[in-house]
Order: structure tokens, then sequence, then C-alpha cells
């Protein structure tokens, strides 16, 4: 295996393992000290340490002598990037572009590249070395966000019958909303949906699907009049105004919310 291929490996494995888990994880928000960083603080680092990243791989690309490797003020850019106010996902979505554009940057770099003398911090290394160091510091922070943790387990299998119990329990208990969120497994959220007697959704942030129960009636979107009947699947994409209209009184779907918010 290339040294381009070893490390390529290794960057899907830690970037996975931590994407994996990172809806699961709770109150990401949350500083356990005033001045010690959230989760979402230690993810914005990492999203901050891929920029420099490549950078590096910028300037070591038109290096004809010696490179020196761009240092940051860690503190300082989680600081003015303000991502404890920003939305997690964002984040998340951040992190995994500028590290998809690192692997691929990474696949095409020849043995020279890797061997071109470095000084990175106070010592000259071939530039491996500032790549081996990227991997190492991204699996501390992993395993940093992750060692403290408690998970939200998702449910994985959910049956009709639990989900028409849950919204009914939920209803009965005082709830006004016409849906029940059932389950959420990374950037995926499922819902049960039972509007009566009119639908009144406006359009969503993630696109979504709609498994229709029973019932039948139309969906209007787009500007269109479409029918439905049970087990049809819709596809709406995120900010598209919809509704469902002239439905049955037997009337109920799945939701499936997928992706990043739009």
């Amino acid at each position: 295996m290339s040294k381009s291929e070893d490390f390529v490996s290794r960057l899907e494995a830690e970037i996975s393992a931590l994407r994996s888990i990172w809806y699961e994880l709770s109150n990401v928000h949350d500083k356990p000290k005033a001045d010690k960083w959230s989760k979402v603080e230690i993810l914005g680092h990492l999203c901050d340490s891929a920029r420099y990243q490549l950078l590096r791989l910028e300037g070591i690309s038109a290096s004809k002598g010696i490179y020196n490797a761009p240092v940051y003020d860690q503190n300082h850019l989680v600081s003015l990037m303000q991502y404890q106010s920003m939305r997690s996902d964002a984040i998340l979505h951040l992190w995994l572009g500028l590290n998809h554009q690192i692997m691929h940057i990474w696949s095409s770099c020849s043995d020279d590249l890797w061997l071109k003398p470095t000084i990175f911090g106070r010592e000259t290394v071939p530039f491996f070395v500032v790549i081996e160091d990227y991997i190492s510091h991204l699996g501390h922070h992993k395993a940093q966000i992750l060692d403290s943790s408690k998970l939200i387990k998702p449910r994985e299998i959910i049956s009709l019958i639990s989900a028409v119990q849950t919204l009914t329990s939920y209803q009965a208990g005082g709830g006004t909303n016409e849906f029940i969120v059932l389950s959420k497994i990374g950037d995926l959220e499922i819902e049960y949906y039972k509007p009566y007697p009119i639908d009144q959704q406006k359009p969503h942030l993630k696109d979504e699907l709609y498994v229709i129960v029973s019932g039948n009636g139309f969906i209007m979107k787009a500007g269109q009049r479409f029918p439905f009947s049970p087990q049809d699947v819709i596809y709406v994409k995120a900010g598209e105004d919809h509704r469902f209209v002239d439905f049955t009184d037997d009337f109920a779907t799945w939701v499936v919310f997928y992706g990043p918010k739009n």
C-alpha cells in the first residue's frame, strides 16, 4: 500500500467513526467548564485544523526548497468562528467536506511530495510527518469527544403499532402535534404523521420522503396536485411548499427526513 492509500484509508476510518455517532451524542453545546470547549467547539477546531491542512498541501506543492508549514492560534480561531452558536449539523458537514477534499488531494500525491523537507514546529521533517500528525490529532479529539459522551440510542426497528401507540399516548397527554418523532439515526429522522382534518405543515429544511401507511387523497407540491394511495412513496425536496389535501379520515404516513438542513 502506498503512503497516499494508507493516509486516505486511515483518515476515512477516523471520519466514519465520528460521523456515525455524532448525531447520537447528547448536549453537544454544553461546556464542561467556562474555559473548556464544548463538543461542537472541538469539532469546529477540527474544521480549522482541516483548513490549515489544505493550506499546507497548497504550500508544499508549490515549494521549491524547505517548506515552512503555517501554524495557527487554535483558541483564537474557535472564538472567531463562533462554533458554539452554530448548528451542530452545519459544523459536521463543513468538517466532512474539508476532509473529503483533503483525501481527494492525498490520493493523487506522489511519493516525492511526502518526502519534501518541511519546517514543522521547531523541527525540519519530511512532509509526511505533518500528515501523520494531522491524523493522530484528529484521533485524539475524536476520543475526547466520545469519552465523556452520553449516547442517545436510536430505534432501528419501528413497528406501525408502536408508532400509532406513541402518537396516541402523546396526544392523550396533552400534546398538540399531529406527528411524533420516533428515531434519529445520523442525519436521518423518522416520524409518524396523522393530520386531521387539515394538513397545516410548512416547507422543511431537509429533503423528505413520505411512505403512505393508509388512506387516499392528494398531495399539492410544485404547484401541482398528485393522487396518493397506501404504500406510495413521495419525495419532497428541502424548502418545497407542499401539503396533503382532500384525504380520507384514515390517512397516515411515515415521514423520513434526511441529509443536511438547507
